[in-house]
């Protein structure tokens, strides 16, 4: 408990400070600004500090982030001095405004959503961050941050390498939340625990909190006073708390762990753009920086984001004539450039990626019209949880659409509705011809993965439905007969807090529960385990005997990756299906039980120095699309054909077994070349 209370504070001090001072430097005032862009921005330092390292040839990790945090935190220091003195001069000061009930009230229930979305993630991993993640994703997501943390690279150039153990012939891979779970690593000594303290932070806080931050910005854009902004954002954070989609079902089926980060940061970012017209300089300028660390995170951002802001932005300025189109362009060019010039890097790097991205065939089917439209509306559950589409979320599906609908009724919030309208005909498209059609360009950047691309519904409904359902409440009390206008707020409070509590206590405590188990099936009681105490037991068997520069044969769809997060030991897959760039990673999966007559093979066993061979004859299925070459010859694959039957064979020796796993020393002469 001790170990996750520490790894909880050092995840927040994370994900909070390094952007917290890049606020400070670019002179952001309002603490709002900092909830809603600091985590993005901590992304962006990160991958700054881990190029420079690089190029310096020092150690990314904790003391390197610490250090670029206070270096830029010193310069935003002596920036707010320097404004200090001017305003002591001028003798200004700033009038304290009372908060309306209404504000308290919102504020209150936007940390209850927050509390909720916590319930749910510590429920589901069993109430310790010890829990191991059994998803295929969670497999490279652990191995790549302990590699950060035990290598201390963080170049996006050299992130991640095909082998382990030499840091060689690295390939892309979108490493933002890993640079930062590295840096958790290095503090708490087990990336296990530091890779769920940062889902924690990112994901279950994240989401409800950026989505309370968009609903308060939304609000303000169609003239709410800021109690209505607060109370939509407690609404908005309550809604996001008990969806199912993203966050807990991109981690019930796969895994999907850094896009879920950067849709739930995209809901700040987009709060900090949306802004456009109230917000200073410096706040749109942050925002440049929290686009960038959306897309280093995951550069499907940069789709999320850039169709939302498009979208919004030209209605936006569409409504109001010609007029605002210069300011437009003036107050988004620099921010522009700047998201540009951060996420270059990775950009340049990933451009490498975007091919085989693309290209991933869809597993959704063709639906019709009428019954896509009725999921979409109804955000059914689907996926693993319920392949059947027979459940879904009404209620809060209801409440979004009667706020949308309060929105279309009072001609208010245009440029929200055509952003809910935009990802609602994608959606739409998606599910009745998935892939296709002028859509299916967008959702290709989102490996037309069904999960991936619905969550964006549920990323623009619940903030701008939030938005309506307060409006209304509002609309009502102050046609209430009764009610005199000193009275309004207090009403208004009232009817919020009843909604509230009626959605909490019905349905959304079922919806949450509903998360909470599908999280569960992930992580505390797993509906299938890679790695359990068989794992365990062999790698500390295996860690005191192997000798450096010895390299172990393994199928990452097992618990073998568990010998290089736990002890550094060198295994030759992280990949479950092998990597393209290492013919021999995914060629000995395939073809190793020849060795004795197969002399390709031996002589792969030798370049790699393998000596041991790890097997676990109960490893989960998994889906084999994509597989380079389709070596595996089947769709499913648990133990790879190279990897069965190996009792028996010359020179390979079973030296330790537990349960289902075996660990085979292969002895120097069976591989010798002739």
């Amino acid at each position: 408990m001790v170990l996750d209370i520490a790894a909880l504070g050092v995840s927040l001090l994370v994900v909070v400070l390094p952007g917290a001072a890049v606020l400070l430097l670019l002179g952001v005032r309002s603490p709002f600004w900092y909830a809603s862009l600091a985590a993005p921005c901590s992304v962006v330092v990160a991958a700054m500090t881990g190029m420079a390292t690089t190029a310096l040839g020092a150690s990314y990790g904790l003391p390197a982030l610490a250090t670029a945090t206070v270096v830029i935190a010193l310069g935003g220091g002596s920036r707010l001095v320097l404004r200090h003195r001017r305003r002591m001069i001028i003798g200004s000061r700033t009038r304290r405004r009372p908060r309306p009930v209404v504000s308290v009230l919102g504020l209150a229930v936007a940390l209850l959503g927050i509390a909720v979305s916590l319930v749910s993630w510590l429920g589901g991993m069993g109430w310790t961050l010890r829990t191991y993640p059994q998803e295929h994703d969670m497999i490279f997501h652990l191995a790549l941050s302990s590699y950060i943390a035990r290598t201390g690279s963080g170049a996006p150039w050299n992130l991640a390498p095909t082998d382990v153990l030499t840091g060689s012939d690295p390939f892309f891979y979108p490493a933002g939340f890993h640079l930062l779970a590295g840096a958790v690593t290095q503090a708490t000594g087990d990336v296990v625990v530091a890779v769920n303290a940062m889902t924690i932070v990112l994901v279950a806080i994240g989401a409800p909190l950026g989505a309370a931050c968009l609903a308060a910005v939304l609000a303000r854009s169609v003239g709410g006073a800021r109690d209505v902004a607060a109370g939509a954002a407690g609404m908005a954070s309550l809604l996001t708390a008990t969806l199912y989609r993203p966050g807990a079902q991109l981690a019930h089926d796969g895994g999907i762990l850094p896009n879920s980060v950067a849709l739930a940061l995209a809901s700040g970012t987009l709060a900090g753009l949306f802004a456009w017209r109230r917000a200073p300089r410096s706040v749109l300028i942050a925002a440049g920086v929290a686009v960038a660390g959306g897309a280093i995170v995951h550069p499907s951002a940069l789709i999320t984001i850039g169709v939302s802001a498009v979208v919004y932005l030209a209605v936006d300025v569409a409504r109001r004539g010609s007029r605002d189109l210069i300011p437009a362009v003036r107050a988004f060019l620099p921010p522009t450039s700047v998201a540009a010039v951060l996420a270059l890097p990775t950009l340049v790097i990933g451009a490498s990626a975007v091919a085989k991205t693309t290209s991933f065939a869809t597993g959704t089917s063709d639906r019709p019209i009428a019954l896509a439209v009725g999921k979409a509306l109804s955000y059914a559950y689907s996926g693993y949880l319920d392949p059947d589409s027979i459940r879904s979320q009404f209620v809060a599906a209801m409440l979004i659409l009667l706020g949308v609908l309060v929105l279309v009724a009072a001609r208010r919030g245009i440029p929200a509705l055509a952003l809910v309208a935009v990802w609602f005909a994608i959606v739409i498209s998606f599910l009745v011809a998935p892939g296709r059609g002028p859509a299916g360009v967008l959702t290709s950047f989102f490996y037309n993965s069904e999960p991936r691309v619905w969550s964006h519904l549920s990323l623009v409904g619940a903030p701008v439905g939030a938005v309506g359902l307060v409006l209304a409440l509002r609309w009502l009390a102050r046609h209430l007969p009764v009610v005199r206008r000193s009275a309004v707020p207090v009403v208004t409070a009232a009817f919020l807090a009843v909604l509230f509590g009626w959605y909490l206590a019905g349905s959304g405590y079922g919806y949450a529960r509903t998360n909470e188990n599908a999280i569960a099936s992930r992580y505390a009681t797993p509906d299938f385990t890679r790695v359990d105490g068989d794992d365990e037991a062999a790698a500390a068997w295996l860690a005191p005997r192997i000798l450096p520069g010895q390299r172990v044969l393994n199928s990452a769809n097992d618990g073998s990756t568990f010998l290089y997060t736990q002890y550094g030991l060198p295994v030759v897959n992280l990949a479950t299906l092998g990597n393209p760039s290492s013919p021999a990673s995914w060629g000995l999966m395939a073809e190793f039980r020849t060795y004795p007559s197969n002399p390709r093979v031996r002589r792969d066993l030798r370049d790699l120095d393998v000596v041991w061979v790890y097997v676990d004859s109960q490893a989960p299925s998994i889906g084999t699309g994509g597989a380079p070459d389709s070596w595996p010859r089947v769709n499913l694959l648990s133990v790879p054909r190279g990897l069965q039957n190996l009792d028996g064979l010359p020179g390979l020796v079973p030296a330790f077994r537990a349960g289902s796993v075996t660990i085979y020393r292969l002895e120097p002469d069976a591989i010798r070349a002739p």
